[in-house]
């Protein structure tokens, strides 16, 4: 019993899918093989109050930003080195950090990366990879990309905040 009306469900359920196509005649052109046909396509949606498909889908954008740690140190000193004759540097220990961009949308996004103080007490902050585009998840994977924070020079102080990185995201064309 619960097999036969499984089964009808499973027809009914397909029956409120359909779509109905309704084809013309075929008239082979003079010294051919080939003809033209028109195609007429109606959808039958569930909706009866509004049985038109929807021509634009709505866009749903979902995007997700994850990232590393952005805490840079700088280990050792500066220092006057009499054998080389030259000043030695010490080293940064997270000489870069990633911010990953994952777009979930069913539209493409571009992505623009931007740092409001570039250098300050003697260290330089870079971006790369900061601008790029992604195009839509709708293919059943979420495409990603990576921005690429690195922090160099020599520090005056001892702590502080190098600048603020923005990611802006827009629509892509």
């Amino acid at each position: 019993m619960k097999k036969i009306l499984s089964l009808a469900l499973v027809a009914a359920l397909l029956a409120a899918f359909c779509l109905t196509a309704f084809a013309g005649t075929i008239t082979a052109l003079p010294d051919s093989e080939t003809g033209t046909v028109h195609v007429s396509v109606k959808y039958t949606g569930t909706d009866p109050e509004n049985p038109e498909p929807p021509v634009d889908p709505e866009t749903v954008y979902a995007v997700e930003l994850t990232w590393d740690s952005l805490i840079f140190t700088y280990e050792g000193a500066v220092e006057w080195d009499e054998e080389n004759l030259k000043y030695t540097n010490g080293t940064w220990n997270n000489e870069n950090g990633d911010i990953v961009v994952e777009n979930r949308s069913n539209a493409g996004i571009n992505v623009a990366t931007g740092i409001d103080n570039e250098t300050l007490n003697g260290a330089t902050a870079a971006i790369a990879n900061g601008n790029f585009s992604l195009g839509s998840a709708e293919g059943g994977t979420a495409p990603t990309g990576a921005i690429d924070i690195t922090v160099s020079g020599n520090p005056t102080a001892a702590e502080f905040d190098i600048g603020i990185v923005t990611v802006s995201i827009t629509a892509a064309p």
